[in-house]
C-alpha cells in the first residue's frame, strides 16, 4: 500500500534541519523525513485493533510539525533517530473502509464528526483574539489558552506553545496562523445550510457514530438532538471531561467508545 509517513532516520533529520534554514519547502524534498511510497501492509497486532483504508481524513497541525521537524526529540518516544513511524490522526474527521477485524468488512463507516453547522463561533473568536496586536510574552498567550480551556492542566513547559507563535519585528508574539484564514472560516460557515445538512444525513445508509466531548463548543447539545433526529440509527457517545478534541483530552475513553460502536455493529450482523 502507499503511505505518507515520517522516517526518523538521523541523516534525514539533519539534512532537513540544515536545508529548511534556506527554505521550508525542502520538507518535501526526496532527502527529507516526509516520504510517500509503497510500504508493506501491516498485520493486525491484536484483537483490539482494526485495519482500515482511509477514504477521507483531515490534516492536523501536529502532522505538519512532524513533516517540518518542528519538534523536540523528547516530545514523543517515537521521535528518536532510527525509529520509523507511520503517523495518523483521529482528532479530525476520518472516513475509512474497514479491511479486517470482522466488523462490517468492506463497508464504510464514519468514526467521527467535525463541527456542526452553526457551531464554532467561540473557537473562531478565540483564534481571532489578539490577532493584530499580538502578545507581549508566551506566558500571556498561555494565560489566554488556560482561560479558554480551563479543564486542561496548564503546562509547566511552554516551549511547545512557543512553536505556535511567531516573534515579530516589534517584539510581540502572534499566532502562526493567517488571520485571513479565521475570517474565511466564518464566511464559509455562513454559507452552510443546516436544513440541507440534516437532509443529507437522512439519506445516509452507512453506520454512523457521533463522538462528542461533553464540553465541546463546536457541537452543542441542541446540535446533537438535531443530528440524532435526522439520523435516528446513529450511535452516540458523549465523553465526559473532554472538549472538542476528544482523542486528545480522553484518549482511552475515545478508543473505548469506538470499540463499543464496532462491537455493536458486529453483534447486529
Amino acid at each position: 500500500m502507499k503511505a505518507l509517513y515520517v522516517d526518523f532516520a538521523l541523516g534525514r533529520i539533519v539534512a532537513l534541519s540544515i536545508a529548511k534554514t534556506v527554505s521550508r519547502r525542502f520538507a518535501f524534498a526526496p532527502f527529507a523525513p516526509l516520504r510517500f511510497r509503497e510500504v508493506p501492509v501491516p498485520a493486525i497486532p491484536g484483537p483490539r485493533w482494526i485495519k482500515v483504508r482511509n477514504v477521507r481524513c483531515g490534516l492536523c497541525a501536529s502532522d505538519l510539525h512532524f513533516a517540518f521537524m518542528d519538534i523536540d526529540v523528547g516530545c514523543f518516544p517515537a521521535a528518536a533517530p532510527g525509529v520509523r513511524l507511520i503517523t495518523g490522526n483521529l482528532n479530525g474527521d476520518l472516513f475509512v473502509d474497514v479491511l479486517d477485524f470482522g466488523i462490517f468488512i468492506g463497508q464504510t463507516i464514519a468514526l467521527g464528526v467535525g463541527s456542526y453547522p452553526g457551531g464554532g463561533d467561540t473557537p473562531c473568536m478565540f483564534m481571532g483574539a489578539h490577532a493584530d496586536e499580538g502578545f507581549s510574552s508566551v506566558e500571556q498567550a498561555s494565560a489566554l489558552i488556560s482561560a479558554y480551556l480551563p479543564h486542561r492542566p496548564k503546562p509547566r513547559d511552554l516551549s511547545g506553545l512557543s512553536k505556535n507563535l511567531r516573534l515579530g519585528e516589534d517584539g510581540r508574539y502572534r499566532w502562526h496562523w493567517d488571520p485571513r484564514f479565521v475570517a474565511s472560516v466564518r464566511e464559509t460557515r455562513q454559507e452552510h445550510n443546516l436544513e440541507d445538512f440534516e437532509k443529507r444525513l437522512t439519506g445516509l445508509t452507512l453506520p454512523l457514530h457521533l463522538v462528542r466531548g461533553r464540553m465541546s463548543e463546536l457541537v452543542p447539545e441542541d446540535a446533537v438532538r438535531s443530528f440524532l433526529a435526522a439520523a435516528p440509527t446513529a450511535h452516540y457517545s458523549d465523553i465526559a471531561d473532554a472538549g472538542h478534541m476528544v482523542a486528545g483530552d480522553r484518549n482511552d475513553a475515545f478508543c473505548e467508545a469506538v470499540e463499543n460502536f464496532l462491537a455493536k455493529l458486529d453483534a447486529g450482523r
